[in-house]
């Protein structure tokens, strides 16, 4: 019987996806302390969106969609508003979680298929004819 989750697979993609998401928000803050130092937006920010676009959609896009329900009224607060800050760390979770279910079917599915082809074939009984 295959196993259904991997904890270790969870955790290793959880710790990835942090230390990622960590790594976009330092170059972030340097980028935008080097725009304020400078005055000049360097050429790498449109780099930098694109990435954290890929890497955190969900939550960026929750940000996003919390931006313009707060411009059209500043009196309505979404509960789900509430969730931006830690939706990053709901995203790593999910994708860990995604992870943890993914590979042990990947490993399974991947140590059949190797198993078949060294099996005979029903035409082929071990080289007799």
């Amino acid at each position: 019987m295959t196993k259904r989750f991997s904890g270790l697979a969870f955790i290793g993609a959880t710790l990835i996806h942090i230390a990622g998401t960590w790594a976009l928000f330092v170059t972030h803050f340097r980028a935008v302390a080097e725009y304020h130092r400078t005055g000049v937006e360097s050429h790498s920010g449109v780099l930098l969106r694109t990435f954290a676009w890929i890497w955190d959609s969900l939550p960026l896009l929750v940000q996003r969609w919390c931006e313009s329900q707060m411009t059209n009224n500043l009196l309505a607060m979404n509960p789900v508003c509430r969730l931006v800050g830690p939706s990053f760390l709901i995203w790593a979770l999910c994708f860990g979680a995604l992870f943890g279910l993914l590979v042990p079917r990947f490993f399974a599915w991947r140590h059949e298929s190797s198993n078949r082809s060294l099996q005979p074939t029903a035409g082929n009984r071990g080289g007799q004819t």
